[in-house]
């Protein structure tokens, strides 16, 4: 829009771009498509057409409505990004998350293994060669 805007010529002589804004015009924009940008774009399309078919330049009307068209998207779309960023945020909150809890957790089983290494019965014979079973005894130094 910019740039049939800033034609120096009529517009009817920049018909790709004229085609490009009714290619828009007629797509649904999804993100950006706010009842004022809607609304500005009737405008643009209803200011567009007479001045294509009358082959004159681009008007003052027009150049406003352009100008406030590119100011609209830029907002819609600042806040887009603002959403996305907020988004990313939030996953790398859950992926550090999920990282914290599976070391929890890998320490709960390295603990658990170790009670359970201090736990297995020890087996000894005594003099008479029966065996018997006792827990294992731990030393302040295995702890």
């Amino acid at each position: 829009m910019q740039r049939l805007a800033r034609a120096p010529s009529p517009l009817s002589e920049y018909p790709d771009d004229v085609a490009r804004f009714w290619s828009l015009y007629k797509q649904d924009l999804i993100g950006v498509e706010t009842p004022q940008f809607a609304r500005t774009m009737i405008a643009l399309g209803k200011a567009l057409n007479p001045l294509v078919e009358q082959k004159h330049g681009a008007s003052d009307e027009f150049k406003r409505l352009a100008d406030e068209l590119v100011s609209v998207s830029r907002a819609e779309l600042g806040e887009i990004s603002q959403v996305a960023i907020e988004l990313q945020q939030r996953q790398q909150q859950q992926q550090q998350q999920q990282q914290q809890q599976q070391q929890q957790q890998q320490q709960q089983q390295r603990a658990m293994i170790h009670r359970r290494a201090q736990r297995r019965p020890v087996v000894t014979v005594n003099k008479k060669s029966t065996p018997s079973w006792r827990p294992a005894r731990t030393t302040m130094a295995a702890v």
